[in-house]
């Protein structure tokens, strides 16, 4: 057992203390205790020790996350997996993914919201609203009472559409059953 000494006290006091060096996810007990030291009628000291109720304390351990992979890729979306690897203690009060066009996302950038999370495993999530032709950064995201784990991260480039310049029709090509059009394609995209 390991004792931690506060110094001495004149009169009633509440104290607190701060016990560090202690191992993740590990249960301790912790009591408070107090020492007295009456002198005897020989003139010897004898020491009186009072201790408070027992408690018991768990640390607490960050979640962690697994691998980011990205499939789907489109225009303006992406399909994003992750794992979580270990819950943590607690179990994680929020998990998902975060992406920004810089990279190393964090929670105040862009961020999907996908809840309490209890087993460890997969996760997925559609991300949407992406500019066209923009690289990304993805990564998943654990938060527990210990803070927020993030995934490795993984990075992509949206894809481009095809763009149609202004279509011409020129008068003279229209007559009751055929009109001529003429238009040019500026960028191509992907199918």
């Amino acid at each position: 057992s390991t004792r931690t000494k506060l110094g001495s006290l004149s009169s009633a006091v509440t104290f607190e203390s701060t016990i560090g060096g202690l191992t993740p996810n590990t249960r301790y007990y912790v009591r408070a205790y107090s020492t007295n030291a009456i002198l005897t009628k020989t003139g010897s000291i004898q020491y009186h020790h009072d201790y408070g109720d027992l408690i018991q304390v768990t640390t607490i351990q960050a979640s962690q996350a697994g691998t980011t992979t990205l499939s789907n890729i489109t225009h303006n979306s992406v399909d994003a997996t992750s794992s979580v690897t270990n819950l943590g203690n607690p179990h994680p009060s929020q998990h998902g993914f975060v992406w920004s066009t810089s990279p190393s996302p964090t929670l105040n950038d862009s961020k999907i919201e996908l809840g309490l999370l209890n087993t460890v495993g997969s996760f997925q999530a559609k991300i949407q609203g992406l500019n066209e032709n923009t690289t990304y950064y993805v990564r998943s995201y654990l938060t527990n009472d210990a803070g927020t784990a993030y995934g490795s991260q993984a990075s992509f480039k949206t894809d481009g559409r095809g763009q149609v310049s202004n279509v011409i029709v020129p008068e003279a090509q229209i007559n009751q059953t055929l009109a001529r059009f003429e238009a040019s394609i500026t960028t191509l995209g992907k199918p």
